[in-house]
């Protein structure tokens, strides 16, 4: 009985002492909290952030200053600004053009093939140019590293897309980019192993060459490098049809930026034997059609040279000169007769009714000298009539570059606007248009307003959170 008494005392004891500690602890914590408090209320009238930043500020029950927000303080740094967190910096998230950059810096190839589909998004939306030209060196360094070492494929496809898009925000007298492109395409489009990503090349080379470079003579070398391709005496890699057919859409883009004395003479006595042989060479219909636009394309040039010369009273040379060019055409002439009537049982009745429509008109504007198919479309701000082939082929290729961003590239850039010569005041009246149901800035500002809400909403719920910890 004496030892358990003992053994009570003991317990007793120390009961006691454990009491004792958990006052003093109380008593230490009210006053660290009291501090605290003040600190804050001082920091605060001074104009000055609490100790311990945000984060104390919500630890202590609520994401709000105590005496409610600070008018000195940036609502930006308090992420209370558009886009940006309530719950502070660290919390913010990063601006989509940020956010790409850094994930064309991976070294994993799937996060850089993400990134570059981001990039190219954001630059044929071009909702932002002045937010590109501030980076343009850090985008051009971006995209030409992932030119030069593309892990796959769709990597070398994606980068050759944006360096298109990219050319076009930035527009023209960007000879110094364009000259680092043209080295790492015309390598990709001759020494290139994948069909698609040397068919992506040759577009980005003809649309950064008729943007960005104002030298002849990288002019006349891209030209060329285009030319050997689709008529198959470059070297390197064997021509695909599918290479074969963007090259040449590609020459025709660039050829439109010429003097009709070149297209309509030398161009055209070089290269027509070429399109003649496209045409007849039992190529896949995309070759067959591209041939037959840059025929249509020369004819043009060639009309209006001689009506020029017509009317300045300038003497046309001897028939016999002509009388190889005029075989040629009539040949081009026979070949596009027979495919806008052909009724093969080898192809699909959808395909054989767009050749058939295709190769109408085309026939007429080697034979009759007719102009296309008129069109007038209304891009926002902007109404752009369709009056000749040279405008056609532009309007293709920036389709082809752009996708569902040339609304609003037509929009906000004064570039492509006037690559298709538009005239202002076909728009929306007043104000910003509307976009484009099924055009990507579109999507674009409906995804990025949705991400606006969610980080509102979440500030709003934050002290939700910091309740339940």
């Amino acid at each position: 009985m004496g030892r358990r008494k003992g053994g009570h005392e003991k317990e007793s004891s120390a009961r006691s002492a454990r009491d004792s500690h958990d006052d003093h602890d109380d008593d230490i914590r009210s006053t660290t909290s009291h501090d605290t408090i003040e600190s804050g209320i001082s920091h605060h009238s001074a104009g000055l952030p609490a100790p311990g930043g945000r984060r104390a500020a919500r630890a202590s029950g609520g994401g709000a200053h105590p005496l409610g927000a600070n008018p000195l303080e940036d609502p930006d740094e308090n992420g209370a600004g558009e886009g940006g967190a309530a719950n502070g910096d660290e919390d913010a998230p990063l601006d989509p053009l940020s956010d790409a950059l850094d994930k064309l810096g991976e070294k994993r190839s799937a996060t850089r093939l993400a990134g570059l589909g981001a990039l190219l998004t954001l630059l044929q939306a071009a909702a932002d140019l002045d937010a590109i030209h501030a980076r343009r060196a850090a985008l051009a360094e971006a995209v030409l590293a992932c030119l030069r070492r593309p892990a796959a494929p769709a990597e070398a496809e994606a980068a050759a897309r944006a360096a298109a898009a990219l050319c076009v925000c930035l527009g023209a007298e960007e000879d110094e980019l364009y000259r680092q492109l043209a080295r790492l395409l015309t390598t990709s489009i001759t020494r290139g192993k994948h069909e698609g990503s040397r068919v992506e090349a040759c577009r980005a080379l003809a649309m950064a060459c008729f943007v960005c470079s104002s030298d002849d003579d990288a002019n006349d070398e891209a030209l060329a490098t285009l030319s050997a391709v689709f008529s198959r005496t470059s070297e390197g890699t064997e021509v695909t049809d599918d290479v074969a057919a963007a090259a040449l859409r590609g020459w025709c883009l660039l050829a439109t930026a010429g003097p009709r004395e070149w297209l309509g003479g030398p161009a055209l006595e070089a290269l027509l034997p070429a399109v003649r042989d496209l045409l007849a060479g039992g190529a896949s219909l995309d070759v067959r059609e591209a041939a037959g636009e840059a025929a249509a394309l020369m004819r043009e040039a060639a009309d209006a040279l001689r009506a020029a010369q017509a009317e300045a009273g300038i003497e046309e040379a001897a028939a016999e000169e002509y009388s190889d060019v005029e075989t040629l055409w009539q040949e081009i002439g026979d070949l596009m007769q027979g495919y806008s009537t052909e009724t093969s049982k080898r192809m699909s009745k959808d395909t054989k009714k767009s050749q058939r429509r295709t190769f109408r008109d085309l026939h007429a504007a080697v034979v009759e000298g007719a102009p296309p198919p008129w069109q007038e479309l209304s891009l926002q701000s902007c109404a752009v009539e369709i009056t000749t082939w040279a405008e056609l082929v532009r309007l293709e290729a920036l389709r082809a570059c752009l996708h569902g961003g040339l609304q609003s590239q037509a929009a906000h850039n004064a570039t492509v606007r006037d690559i298709l010569g538009a005239v202002d005041g076909g728009g929306a009246a007043g104000g910003t248009p509307a976009l484009a149901k099924s055009g990507g800035a579109r999507k674009y500002r409906s995804e990025t307003r949705s991400r606006q809400r969610a980080s509102r909403q979440n500030a709003k719920d934050s002290f939700l959170w910091d309740e339940g910890a």
